[in-house]
């Protein structure tokens, strides 16, 4: 079974160029290379999830070279701190899994374009994406299970490493990409 939480941020990140070449002189693992991803957002007809001001729950398929990943994901706050759950499953037809969300009345809301390039360094991920109509973010992710009390540590080890690659970044995002794309 996958690991079932997450705990990651998001900056807008406006010297994506310069990180890109600190992350080639540190030792960083590079695992993704300009990947397109298309991730497309669904919500309930009863409920829209991306009413709220803060988004808290999402429904996503992404579609990655020839492989299509569902994930459901719900914040959770922890001493002033976030993270996920999240829950992801492979689908091997696309079509029909959109029929069955339409058939209990989940439909397509929006879709976010973007390219992704990511790196480990150590046990954080590090993703620079251009997401269209959007510009340049960055997102840090902690690869391994935690303990949520330790929480206020990683977030500590995130800002370290935008320290390190010298991130010139915005106010930390936390309404995501669709919001930001439906708020355009």
């Amino acid at each position: 079974m996958r690991k079932t939480q997450e705990v990651e941020v998001k900056y807008p990140l406006y010297n994506p160029e310069n990180v890109i070449e600190r992350l080639k002189k540190i030792e960083s693992k590079k695992t993704l290379d300009n990947k397109h991803q298309s991730d497309f957002y669904f919500t309930p007809t009863s409920e829209d999830f991306f009413a709220k001001d803060i988004v808290s729950e999402w429904l996503r398929i992404r579609v990655v070279d020839e492989k299509n990943i569902m994930c459901y994901k719900r914040a959770r706050v922890c001493d002033g701190q976030t993270y996920h759950d999240e829950y992801e499953v492979y689908i091997d037809d696309l079509k029909s899994m959109e029929l069955i969300l339409q058939a209990v009345n989940i439909h397509k809301t929006v879709c976010v374009e973007k390219t992704r390039s990511s790196w480990l360094l150590n046990d954080i991920e590090v993703s620079i994406d251009f997401v269209r109509e959007l510009g340049f973010y960055i997102e840090l992710e902690k690869t391994k299970a935690i303990d949520i009390k330790d929480l206020s540590v990683v977030y500590a080890e995130f800002q370290e490493v935008l320290n390190m690659l010298e991130a010139n970044v915005g106010i930390r995002e936390l309404r995501g990409y669709p919001s930001l794309i439906k708020n355009i």
